[in-house]
């Protein structure tokens, strides 16, 4: 009898799935956010801005203001300038020069955008300070900038894998409690009446953009291969 033998192993396939390349999910959500933006900016954005902010009162605007400084560079460029750091510290130097790179290019299309549209803010009592023109929220970008790729970092680089059920879940669960805090920061920002929502929405995608783009420079780094035993 004749048997067929290999002389070299052959390299397990790595398996992928829909969620192995959040980028392109991001950078499709990404057009969907613009159109919703225009979509709002044609007529809606009085009534759904009226429909938030007239349910504000002096109580609840503590709470956005609250919800509102988790979206502020008082609070976000310490965080991005930490998490350079350690990508930098655990020789990652690809990923932290993106985080940093992708946190720049938000802060000055932000601030390119408002200069560009100069759009004047609602002609409402403000529960908050704001200055500047209206589109879009800086909030509201660096805000889904900075929690997103924190959320897609946490979820991708944790492995509990040995742990029981419920530390198994742990960075799904934490993962999508960073990527909800955006939501409630461009939420807030109406609420305190400093925005229209199309500016959060619009916001949104300035940050989902440049969110998708620090994730797919880094891509090479974070997909590489395990090195093969005896190299």
């Amino acid at each position: 009898m004749n048997f067929v033998t290999h002389s070299s192993k052959q390299p397990a396939a790595i398996p992928t799935s829909p969620c192995a390349f959040p980028e392109r999910l991001m950078l499709a959500a990404c057009l969907v956010l613009l159109a919703w933006t225009i979509f709002l900016a044609q007529g809606f954005d009085g009534s759904l801005f009226l429909a938030i902010y007239g349910v504000t009162d002096a109580g609840s605007a503590l709470l956005w203001r609250g919800i509102s400084f988790l979206g502020s560079s008082v609070i976000l460029t310490p965080v991005v300038a930490v998490i350079a750091a350690v990508l930098l510290w655990r020789n990652r130097g690809l990923p932290g020069l993106a985080v940093a790179f992708g946190w720049v290019a938000t802060s000055l299309t932000v601030e390119l955008l408002k200069w560009a549209v100069d759009r004047s803010r609602p002609l409402v009592p403000h529960w908050t300070s704001a200055s500047g023109a209206a589109f879009p929220s800086g909030h509201a970008a660096q805000a889904l900038y900075v929690y997103l790729f924190l959320s897609l970092t946490f979820r991708s680089s944790v492995s509990l894998a040995d742990r029981g059920a419920w530390w198994r879940s742990l960075p799904r669960t934490v993962s999508w409690l960073l990527a909800l805090v955006p939501a409630a920061v461009g939420y807030s920002r109406v609420c305190l009446g400093v925005h229209w929502p199309s500016d959060v929405v619009g916001g949104w995608a300035v940050g989902l953009f440049f969110c998708a783009l620090a994730w797919l420079l880094q891509a090479d780094g974070r997909r590489s291969p395990p090195p093969r035993n005896g190299s």
